[in-house]
C-alpha cells in the first residue's frame, strides 16, 4: 500500500531543518509497505505553488506523481492556483501530466495537473 503523507518521516525532518518553510508551505512523504520512497516540498505565494524540493525512484513514477499531487492539492487548498518546477528540481523526474516547458522551468494549472486518472507520465 502506498501513502502519502504531510510532514512525516526522516526525509521531511531533515527538509524542515535544511528549508525555510512559512506557514502556508507543505512537505509530503511518500510511504510504501511501511518504508519511506519519496519526498515533495512547495512554497505557496498568493497563487503559486513552487515545487522545491522532489526526490524518488525514478522506475517508480507513480510515487512522484502522487507527491506532486498531493502536495499541489494542498496548495490549492490555500488558494495556489498555478504550479511551477524548476529544471533544477525536475533534473530527471518525470512531472505529471499538465506541466510545460516556460521561462520559469515547468508550469501548469494545478486543476489541470490534478484531474484525471494516475500515471500521465511521459510528456515531458
Amino acid at each position: 500500500m502506498i501513502e502519502f503523507k504531510p510532514y512525516v518521516g526522516e526525509r521531511a525532518s531533515e527538509l524542515l531543518r535544511k528549508i525555510s518553510l512559512s506557514e502556508n508551505s507543505c512537505v509530503y512523504t511518500a510511504f510504501e509497505s511501511g518504508e519511506e520512497v519519496g519526498c515533495c516540498a512547495c512554497n505557496i505565494e498568493d497563487t503559486f505553488s513552487e515545487i522545491i524540493f522532489l526526490e524518488y525512484d525514478d522506475e517508480k513514477q507513480y510515487i512522484g506523481e502522487g507527491l506532486v499531487k498531493s502536495a499541489l492539492n494542498f496548495a490549492a487548498g490555500k488558494g495556489a492556483y498555478i504550479a511551477i518546477c524548476s529544471e533544477i528540481v525536475k533534473q530527471n523526474h518525470v512531472l505529471p501530466f499538465g506541466f510545460t516547458p516556460s521561462d520559469r522551468g515547468y508550469t501548469g494549472e494545478i486543476p489541470e495537473i490534478l484531474m484525471g486518472k494516475c500515471h500521465k507520465f511521459g510528456n515531458l
